[in-house]
Order: C-alpha cells, then sequence, then structure tokens
C-alpha cells in the first residue's frame, strides 16, 4: 500500500482485527508489518499463544467498566497499530506479510503535531459515542450482600447455594464436612445483552468462574459465591459448609441433611454440545483433543445430574461419532450433523455416509439417533427445504429416524413426518396445545421434547410432569460468536453454558449461572418423582395443588413460578416426605 502525503511527521494508526462471525474468529498467527522498512508489528505465535493471548484473553477477569460498552469492549477490539513516521519525501509504503491475507478494517494518518493529536483524540471520542450509543447500558439496583442462611438437602440430593458478599471480600476455600461434596465458583462480573437480540446490555456476574481463578475484580462490585452441593454419604442431621476468606476470616453455613433418600433422576434434561471453536482449531493443526475434552464435559455433566443426549454427531468421522455415543446416553439427538452433510455434499452424498455409518453401529445404537432435518423451518430465513431432503433420505434408508426444532404455530404442519419433534414458547407449550401435537406424531415411537424454554427449571422439571414431554434440551452449551467474551460482535449474544477454556479438561470448568437451573430442574424431577411414589396424603395434597397452582396455560406458569414458588416447593415437600 503507498500512499503520498506532505512531507514531515505524521502518526499512523492501522485497525488490522477481523471481528469475526459466528463460531469464527479469525486467527492471527504469523504477521509482520512495516512502514518504509520500520517494522511496526512482528508476530509469530503459536495456536496455544493465540488462544492463550486472544481468544481467552477477555474473559479471565471482570470487565474493565460496567457504565460503558466502549470501555468495556470497544476499546480493547480492533488490534491497532501506531506509529509515528518521518516521511521526509511524502512517501509512505506500508507491507503487510504473514500467512493469511491481512485484514485491514481501517486506517489513520494525522501530522504528529498537537492539532492531529486533537484531531485523533475527537475521532476516539466519537467512536467511543456512537459505539456507546449503540449498545445502551442500564444498569438496575446492585445486588446487596445478606446473611448467610442455612441448608436442607436431602440425604443424595443437590442444592445450588448463591450468596453475595460485601465488595472487597474474597472467599478463598470452601470445605464440606464429610459426606457433603462442594463445587464452588465466583460470578465474574461483566454486561451481558438483556435479551438474545437485544442491543441494551446489563451488568452480570452469571459467568462463574471456579474459586480463585479470577485474575481482576472490581473493587466496588459485590462478589457473588455460588456453590453446588452434593450429599454422598452424609447421615442425616446437622452439617456445615465453612467458607474460609482470604483475610483469614471464617464462617460456618449450617447444613442440615434430612431423612429422606430421592429417587435417581428419570428426566431427559440435556445441553446441545458442539466441538469448542478452539479445539476445531487445534485439530486442523494436528492435535485433536474433541473426544477427550467432550468426554471430561459429560463426565461433569452428568456430576450435576444432567443426561448428555446431544453430542456433535459429525457424519464425517464415523468413528469418532461411535466414540460419542459411548460417552452419551441414548435417545441421541443429532443436531447439526445432518444438515452439515447435506450442506456439504448433497442428498446422495449423505445417503452414503449414512449407508456406511449403519454397517458400523449395531441397530439398537442407529435406532435411537434421532437426526435434526429442520432448526425452527418457519424462521423467514431458515425455511423448509430440508425436509424435502429428509424425505428423499428416508425413501432410501427406512429406518432413519428425523427430528426438528419448531417455534411457530405453522411448524405443526411437518409433525406428521418427524420422529421427534423440539418444540418451544414460540410452537406453543400450553398443556393443550402439546396434547394436540403428540397426537399430530403418527410415527411409531415419535417423541415430544421441549427446548430453549423462557423459564428452563420451569420447562425441564414442573412441566414435563405436567405435560408427559419426554425431555428437554437447551442450546448451547459451547456456542460463543467470534471473541466469546464480547457480547456486542454477533447478530446474537454468545450461548456458552460452559466457557471455553485453555484445557479442554479443565478440574472445574467455567460455567453459565443457567447450567446449574438445568441441574435445580433434575433436583425438583427426583422430588416430584418421590412425592408421586409416596403413600402419605400430605404428598397427594402437595402434587394436587402443584397442578392447580401451575395451570394449563404456559404464561401463567411462569408468572406463578417464582423464586419463592421454588423455595416453599422443596419445603412443603421435605414436610410431606419426612418419616
Amino acid at each position: 500500500m503507498r500512499l503520498s502525503v506532505t512531507p514531515g511527521r505524521w502518526h499512523l494508526r492501522l485497525w488490522l482485527e477481523d471481528p469475526g462471525d459466528w463460531e469464527t474468529l479469525p486467527r492471527v498467527l504469523n504477521r509482520n508489518v512495516t512502514a518504509n522498512g520500520l517494522v511496526l508489528d512482528h508476530r509469530a505465535w503459536s495456536l496455544p499463544e493465540w488462544i492463550s493471548r486472544r481468544y481467552l484473553a477477555g474473559g479471565q477477569g471482570d470487565t474493565p467498566s460496567l457504565a460503558s460498552a466502549w470501555e468495556a469492549f470497544g476499546q480493547r477490539r480492533g488490534d491497532r497499530i501506531d506509529a509515528t513516521l518521518d516521511l521526509t519525501d511524502g512517501q509512505l509504503e506500508i507491507a503487510f506479510q504473514g500467512d493469511r491475507p491481512t485484514y485491514l478494517a481501517g486506517l489513520t494518518l494525522a501530522p504528529a503535531t498537537d492539532a492531529g493529536e486533537a484531531a485523533l483524540a475527537g475521532l476516539d471520542a466519537r467512536r467511543a459515542e456512537a459505539f456507546d450509543a449503540a449498545w445502551p447500558v442500564w444498569s438496575p439496583p446492585t445486588p446487596v450482600s445478606g446473611p448467610v442462611a442455612p441448608l436442607e438437602i436431602a440425604q443424595n440430593g443437590a442444592v445450588r447455594y448463591a450468596l453475595w458478599l460485601p465488595p472487597g471480600a474474597q472467599v478463598a476455600q470452601v470445605r464440606a464436612d464429610a459426606g457433603l461434596e462442594v463445587q464452588a465458583w465466583e460470578g465474574r462480573w461483566t454486561l451481558e445483552r438483556a435479551q438474545a437480540a437485544s442491543q441494551l446490555l446489563i451488568p452480570a456476574a452469571r459467568h462463574l468462574m471456579p474459586l480463585g481463578s479470577l485474575t481482576s475484580r472490581l473493587p466496588d462490585r459485590p462478589r457473588r459465591l455460588v456453590l453446588w452441593l452434593r450429599a454422598v454419604s452424609a447421615k442425616a442431621g446437622p452439617h456445615a459448609l465453612t467458607l474460609h476468606f482470604a483475610d483469614g476470616a471464617v464462617q460456618r453455613v449450617p447444613v442440615t441433611v434430612l431423612p429422606i433418600t430421592l429417587p435417581e433422576a428419570r428426566t431427559a434434561v440435556s445441553p446441545y454440545l458442539d466441538d469448542p471453536p478452539q479445539e476445531v482449531w487445534r485439530a486442523d493443526g494436528g492435535e485433536d483433543r474433541r473426544l477427550e475434552g467432550y468426554r471430561c464435559d459429560a463426565r461433569f455433566l452428568t456430576h450435576l445430574g444432567l443426561t448428555p443426549h446431544a453430542p456433535p454427531l459429525d457424519l464425517h468421522t464415523p468413528a469418532r461419532l461411535r466414540a460419542m455415543l459411548a460417552e452419551s446416553a441414548p435417545p441421541w439427538i443429532a443436531y447439526a450433523g445432518l444438515k452439515r452433510a447435506l450442506a456439504d455434499g448433497g442428498v446422495e452424498a449423505t445417503a452414503k455416509r449414512l449407508h456406511d455409518l449403519d454397517g458400523a453401529l449395531l441397530p439398537a445404537q442407529r435406532d435411537q439417533i434421532y437426526w435434526s432435518i429442520a432448526d425452527e423451518p418457519s424462521n423467514p430465513a431458515h425455511g423448509s427445504s430440508d425436509f424435502a431432503a429428509g424425505a428423499r433420505l428416508r425413501e432410501a434408508l427406512p429406518w432413519l429416524k428425523l427430528a426438528a426444532h419448531l417455534n411457530a404455530p405453522g411448524d405443526a404442519q411437518f409433525l406428521a413426518g418427524l420422529d421427534m419433534a423440539l418444540v418451544n414458547q414460540g410452537f406453543g407449550l400450553d398443556r393443550p396445545q402439546l396434547r394436540t401435537a403428540r397426537a399430530s406424531l403418527t410415527r411409531p415411537d415419535a417423541k415430544l421434547w421441549l427446548y430453549n424454554a423462557e423459564s428452563p427449571r420451569l420447562a425441564a422439571g414442573f412441566w414435563l410432569w405436567l405435560t408427559g414431554a419426554e425431555g428437554y434440551l437447551q442450546w448451547h452449551a459451547r456456542m460463543p460468536t467470534a471473541d466469546p467474551f464480547d457480547p456486542t460482535d454477533g447478530r446474537e449474544a454468545d450461548f456458552g453454558l460452559l466457557h471455553p477454556s485453555a484445557d479442554p479438561c479443565p478440574a472445574l470448568p467455567a460455567i453459565d449461572d443457567s447450567l446449574l437451573t438445568l441441574a435445580e430442574a433434575v433436583e425438583d424431577s427426583r422430588w416430584i418423582t418421590a412425592l408421586a411414589g409416596s403413600r402419605a396424603p400430605a404428598a397427594a395434597r402437595l402434587l394436587g395443588v402443584l397442578r392447580d397452582t401451575l395451570g394449563d396455560r404456559w404464561a401463567d406458569a411462569r408468572a406463578r413460578a417464582t423464586p419463592e414458588f421454588f423455595t416453599m416447593f422443596r419445603q412443603k415437600a421435605a414436610l410431606a416426605l419426612r418419616p
């Protein structure tokens, strides 16, 4: 690139970052930028270096500002390079070298004078103003720390415990009495979208980091401590958790283990797990740890009481697909595999891949895989063209099980051709609507699941019980958009119940708080099953009250299923089940 300017001293500024899209943040490992032979930037990074220094860098500590999107995200983006150059002949030649074409997002050249620097500062101010206008921040009241509340837990149960600590307080360790097992996280403060497609940002501490792993903390914000407590072998009676603070203080949390044993979870509640982008990139470079990472994810989810039903099944890698099945539980929901194969090779090539897979699987495995053929087909951007491809595939392979995610009333037209329908509130979750939907699923042994509900704990727990739906699926355990810790760089918010990490198998993963909400739904189901199996009149009365309270309409049930509702349910269930 050659430019002609007035001879003199100039301030050059380049922006070289491709902001990315969906799951991709373009990787720049090797780059050399020169101006008139002067090296402005030289980069020779390995992929692990880039993952650590760039991809994961924004999520290791609290976001710098909770009042300005520019200060939180905008000013750190762009991959900016500054240089002051003496252009005595008025000629500037900028050269870019690397292992891929350099992305030049912007360039400014200003006189290296007080007036020129003032002009650049004014440009920065206007950029900040425009960015903050596009991404306004609304701050609700700051949470207030409260007293330590006692806990109750069934003898083989689990419970989430969340506590707001005053600014500056830092828990260094949490210990549990013998027979109890605890996992501990602290909330990372950042700005999140108020809704998936909203540009309104709100401060939140829902990104849960393993205790002690935050690299920076905002000193004026309360700290959120979140624990997942399991009773493994504790006897009924009084116990305690002990919080050890960084300043040496110690605080005990009373825990009562109830003389109640819950049945094992019978509900199918699962997030969809795709391959983490950073592990796809590592695999492209010859280090494939995706299966190892999935095994660790599946083990962690199972530990929370969730069931991994939706692994990343890829028709292009049948050996890995079989290994994924072995680490998961049927029925298996193949969310993206069939659609990706059709997009890559069309119907005939996909039919051959499915035929080859048929020869490599046992019939009991093959017949329990439900291949998603459509993702919200009534959305204008999606359409329903894959249904025609699905019909052709089923003609060639009669055993093929097809599923679809439906989120509009008009999607009911597709039910008769499906082996599994996954529906959400856009389709309609009222109990009569779901009875009609089930009646329309006319294929043998067709299944009805719920997905992506606005109230996941209600949907994955009580609503499965009330409607008889076979399971609940939540998108996505791993689908960050471009920069995984910048909510402003994609069409939608970053979705990730499990946050990306340098190690595909961390001792304790960083998670979104909503993952524990799904785990709580599974615990709700265990309490409901215990009530249903009890002969105590109080148990039957409580189930009747729950049916009457939640009713038939999803909107009414959502309005009534407040945090207090769930707390009161556990308390009343414990009273009804006490021996």
